[in-house]
């Protein structure tokens, strides 16, 4: 089977454990940036209190955004 040209190539997403904030916001930032493009229906996210995740910043509002469209469902675990 050949490779639909039109289809978006999916990004590999990171792996593994974060010590630096940066490090932890941009596994968050990436993810979320890939989840239109690839077509997730769902996403879920959990955590003790959301505190380091950087939900309020402008990219990850617009990937939230471009992702929401028909139908999808997000989950969110405190």
């Amino acid at each position: 089977m050949t490779p639909d040209a039109s289809a978006p190539m999916p990004v590999p997403l990171l792996e593994g454990r974060f010590s630096a904030r940066s490090a932890s916001a941009a596994s968050i930032r990436q993810p979320l940036a890939a989840s239109a493009a690839q077509g997730w229906r769902e996403i879920i996210l959990s955590d003790p209190d959301f505190h380091d995740w950087p939900l309020g910043d402008r990219a990850v509002a617009q990937s939230l955004n471009d992702w929401s469209k028909g139908g999808r469902k997000l989950t969110m675990l405190a």
